[in-house]
């Protein structure tokens, strides 16, 4: 579909470059569908889940022109599917700390960037959870030390929707 849609637009728009990428919401399956296109690898790791118990995950590296990116999904760490339709009612004891264990391993792998694949998730606590993983503490003290500790990392996000998170 991509390749078509190229080839419509660059029929169009000749004084136009058209490059054709493949697609994705970001969600469920997110760095599984980015290795399987782009040809990466998956590296697994387990993670806390959206109560704290531990959940299988992946990260897909993928090298191309000398850079290492690193994929992961974070529904694979705290996503709707993880739950059943009535804790999803009640969210409130969830947490997001699997998505900062996701973005650790991911950094550990030496990736040069992290693309951060965001679908539905069932928790809704603001990346605390996320922030606590980090070393940001209970209380985020030390958020100052995560932000400069993360400064000179190149991070990506995919999402599927542009609202905001109050929105």
């Amino acid at each position: 579909a991509a390749e078509q849609a190229a080839a419509g637009w660059s029929a169009t728009a000749t004084h136009a470059s058209v490059e054709a990428h493949a697609s994705h919401d970001g969600g469920a399956g997110f760095a599984e569908a980015v290795a399987r296109t782009l040809g990466g690898t998956i590296h697994p790791v387990v993670v806390p889940g959206p109560t704290g118990g531990e959940v299988p995950a992946g990260i897909a590296l993928v090298e191309r022109d000398g850079t290492r990116t690193a994929y992961l999904d974070t529904a694979q760490a705290c996503g709707r599917h993880l739950m059943d339709a009535e804790s999803l009612r009640d969210p409130g004891g969830m947490t997001s700390a699997g998505v900062g264990a996701l973005l650790t391993a991911a950094r550990g792998t030496g990736a040069d960037r992290i693309v951060v694949g965001v679908g539905p998730l069932a928790c809704h606590d603001g990346g605390a959870g996320l922030l606590t993983a980090l070393g940001a503490g209970e209380d985020l003290a030390r958020l100052p030390e995560v932000r400069q500790d993360w400064a000179g990392t190149n991070l990506v996000l995919a999402a599927t929707t542009e609202a905001t998170l109050l929105g």
